[in-house]
């Protein structure tokens, strides 16, 4: 039983759990594997490591990112595969944090998909979105959750079905056991200023760790196989990789860096996080013909250029 979707503390007020939790509830499950898949950001990494090491587990690291598509935001997740998904992911944390950025495009999670298997909350389907990483050719799973109502699970594997994409089970965990959805409430409370008596939680799905028989009964067969078929080909040691904090933004791609800054600085004096599509195709033109110059001149001129940004 491979339970992927894990919150701790570091998804501040969001989670109730430290990454000595999720240890203890894979091993109670006699699971192979510990997983983490934090709000916009990896400070779990190292820790849940070094514990799973201990305990002889094979950790899983995920972060969970908000995608803004056509006004609307949207919940996805990179599982890491290799070290080249890993430093993407460093890359992708360090450019939200440098940048305060609680949202990001899909242009911009597309450039770090790269080692990377890319999974869309099942909170977040819809036809639209299906359709725009269909037509850009992007390979996704759909993560489903454990909803109280199992019409809603179907309603969703209908809709995976019809376009034929594959789910995997993804059953958000935050706390230990049912009864602790206090302390959600109290986390949520402190978020908002308010009592916990002001606050209603989302219960249309669990938050707690499921047990095997409740995992069996909410996902079928083929999600489990999928899954573990999924995690048991990723090799990868976090300690291969060397200073990946301190690595520069698109090392291996400098133009890609440099168009994230033209478009962050032309969202900023337009006051938008989505740009019109005249002003971005405008931009592509332009970001082209400065490109051809740059190819002409060489690298070096690349960083003249990111400077003047």
């Amino acid at each position: 039983m491979i339970q992927l979707n894990n919150k701790t503390g570091y998804s501040f007020f969001y989670s109730a759990l430290k990454c000595n939790d999720l240890v203890n509830i894979s091993l109670e499950s006699k699971s192979s594997y510990v997983a983490i898949n934090d709000i916009r950001n990896m400070f779990g990494y190292l820790e849940l490591e070094k514990l799973a090491s201990k305990h002889h587990l094979t950790p899983l690291y995920l972060v969970e990112f908000t995608v803004l598509f056509m006004d609307s935001d949207l919940t996805f997740s990179l599982l890491c595969n290799n070290l080249k998904g890993y430093k993407n992911l460093c890359n992708l944390s360090k450019l939200i944090s440098s940048f305060k950025l609680k949202k990001i495009n899909l242009d911009e999670l597309y450039s770090f998909l790269d080692g990377n298997t890319l999974i869309l909350n099942s909170k977040s389907v819809n036809l639209d979105i299906i359709k725009k990483l269909e037509n850009d050719n992007i390979s996704f799973y759909i993560g489903l959750e454990v909803y109280n109502d199992l019409n809603k699970a179907n309603e969703i594997r209908n809709i995976a079905s019809s376009h034929a994409i594959s789910i995997i089970p993804f059953n958000e965990v935050c706390i230990l056991k049912k009864s602790d959805e206090e302390l959600l409430k109290a986390l949520e409370g402190i978020t908002k200023g308010v009592t916990i008596n002001e606050v209603t939680l989302d219960n249309s799905t669990s938050k707690y760790p499921l047990s095997k028989e409740e995992y069996e009964y909410y996902y079928l067969e083929n999600e489990r196989d999928l899954l573990r078929n999924i995690v048991s080909n990723i090799k990868f040691n976090i300690f291969e990789s060397k200073a990946p904090f301190i690595s520069y933004p698109f090392e291996n791609n400098k133009y890609s860096y440099f168009k994230f800054l033209i478009n962050k600085g032309l969202e900023k004096r337009l006051n938008t996080n989505e740009l019109p599509l005249e002003y971005k195709e405008r931009l592509d033109y332009e970001f082209n013909v400065i490109n051809k110059r740059l190819n002409y001149y060489g690298n070096d001129s690349a960083l003249i250029m990111k400077r003047d940004v």
